[in-house]
């Protein structure tokens, strides 16, 4: 049964790659992006709103009459504090607790709540304390928010990015027994979450996505 999907973040990365594999799949997407013309997708079943996740009155427009909704957005790494996460969060659940949808997939990434320490050694003492702190710091901001809410909520936390193809088979957790990072492509990210709002099978919380 075709659904229709708010995809937050829908002109780059995961949201891109989920945008382009729902319309594939034929289901009808309403994508929000900051900058929409990047997004080179032309489909009568695709409806894209130009704004930012911090304004209520667009997040309100984009996610009427959908079935789930998908956060999908990123920031480039930065030293600077970091509050787009949150402050985005805090802006779309009264929405969806007001209105709805129920069902919620935010991607965050292994290093957020309890699976910080699990990236691996390089990622766990290099990368996120020397340049991915501040992100991260944000993401657990937007993590608990996200848990304090009534939602149908699935946070999707894959390891290190990468831009290779979609291979549809990949290792799904939720647990942190024994996890040690790893990569897995923006393809297979948007694939799993394609699957999961299919065929539900998780709710209410974490999974981590890895090769």
């Amino acid at each position: 049964m075709s659904m229709r999907l708010a995809v937050i973040g829908a002109s780059r990365g995961i949201g891109l790659q989920l945008t382009t594999q729902a319309l594939a799949a034929g289901h009808s997407v309403s994508g929000l992006a900051r900058n929409p013309e990047r997004c080179g997708l032309r489909d009568p079943r695709l409806e894209l709103v130009a704004g930012d996740i911090r304004n209520e009155a667009v997040l309100a427009r984009v996610c009427s009459g959908c079935d789930a909704v998908c956060v999908c957005i990123s920031v480039a790494p930065s030293r600077a504090p970091v509050d787009t996460f949150s402050a985005g969060a805090g802006a779309l659940l009264p929405v969806l607790e007001r209105d709805g949808p129920s069902r919620l997939l935010v991607v965050t990434g292994i290093g957020a709540g309890e699976s910080r320490g699990h990236g691996g050694w390089f990622y766990d003492r290099i990368l996120q304390p020397l340049l991915l702190g501040q992100m991260y710091a944000d993401k657990d901001r937007e993590e608990a928010l996200v848990r304090r809410s009534e939602l149908d909520w699935l946070l999707v936390r894959p390891g290190r990015l990468t831009n290779g193809r979609c291979r549809g088979q990949y290792r799904v957790t939720n647990s942190v027994q024994g996890l040690r990072g790893g990569s897995i492509s923006r393809a297979d990210v948007a694939h799993y979450m394609l699957g999961e709002l299919e065929r539900p099978r998780y709710h209410r919380e974490a999974v981590h996505l890895i090769y």
